[in-house]
């Protein structure tokens, strides 16, 4: 249909995201999605087309793993050191590898707002306390140095 908005389009292209923390709910939504367009487009006596591209698994923290480090963190750094979060639909490739092997995903807080660090991902004005980069490291090396010691 162009740019002019008195113009019926002959064609339409719909983009989004499908973010769910089940696998059975990513084949649900894929499976929905497909009769949802073939339906609209039916109705409109037209066609559809939908390509659906799966992206990144649900990142799961492994219960034992997670328990570990929360362990592990709060002994090197102290009580104060963990900050338990909700789940996030936030897409990242993690998800991969904690489907191979036990793991757990963790944050590294960079909120500093004396650098203006304050926004979130994505965000024209995101940018983060590099300090946090230390912090990232030196929890690093306390994994690798316990799985060494204790494995």
């Amino acid at each position: 249909g162009g740019e002019a908005n008195n113009i019926i389009a002959d064609k339409a292209l719909i983009r989004g995201t499908v973010r769910t923390y089940q696998e059975e709910a990513r084949d649900i939504l894929s499976r929905e999605m497909k009769v949802l367009a073939e339906s609209v487009a039916a109705m409109y006596h037209g066609k559809s087309e939908v390509t659906y591209i799966r992206g990144y698994d649900a990142v799961y923290n492994h219960p034992e793993e997670t328990t570990r480090f929360v362990a592990l963190m709060k002994e090197k750094f102290g009580e104060g050191s963990i900050l338990e979060c909700e789940p996030t639909m936030g897409g990242e490739d993690f998800g991969y590898f904690s489907k191979v092997r036990p793991g757990t995903f963790f944050n590294v807080g960079a909120l500093n707002p004396e650098l203006e660090a304050t926004y979130p991902h994505h965000h024209p004005r995101f940018n983060i306390d590099e300090k946090a980069m230390l912090v990232a490291g030196k929890a690093f090396l306390a994994i690798a140095e316990d799985y060494l010691m204790k494995k």
